[in-house]
């Protein structure tokens, strides 16, 4: 797709963070996308003071496999359907907010699944909290 192939995406950290929320959340509501957002914004903070890395940098570092396994085979989103048309305004308003210093997580977690897989690396963390289809640590 077009829309992938570009450096933008590549570069943008507003387009990469919306395509992160986006491709991991779009099933979710406004407070599951916005937990997904959490993470990345926690997990960038982190970036920006081990790596000494700009804000921006830090968010375009973070969204990216294997981080966020969603960009293994990342796609557009489908504009014909309503409600991905929603999820993705959803996304991209958020995304503008956490890269514009606005955002105000709530939690903070670094770390979520789906709720239907239990992976070997929650074991032993403590689950912060539980939004739509996802367990948070």
């Amino acid at each position: 797709m077009a829309l992938l192939a570009t450096s933008v995406l590549a570069e943008d950290p507003v387009l990469r963070v919306a395509m992160t929320i986006y491709t991991e959340a779009r099933g979710e509501s406004l407070a599951g996308k916005q937990a997904v957002a959490n993470v990345i914004y926690n997990r960038a903070g982190d970036r920006m003071t081990v790596k000494h890395e700009t804000w921006g940098k830090a968010l375009v570092k973070t969204c990216q496999f294997p981080a966020f396994s969603c960009w293994k085979n990342i796609k557009a989103p489908n504009m014909r359907s309503q409600k991905d048309r929603q999820a993705w305004r959803d996304s991209y308003r958020i995304a503008v907010s956490v890269c514009d210093g606005s955002y105000d997580p709530k939690l903070t977690s670094r770390f979520y699944h789906e709720k239907a897989i239990n992976p070997y690396w929650a074991t032993n963390m403590r689950m912060i909290a539980k939004i739509g289809n996802h367990k948070f640590y």
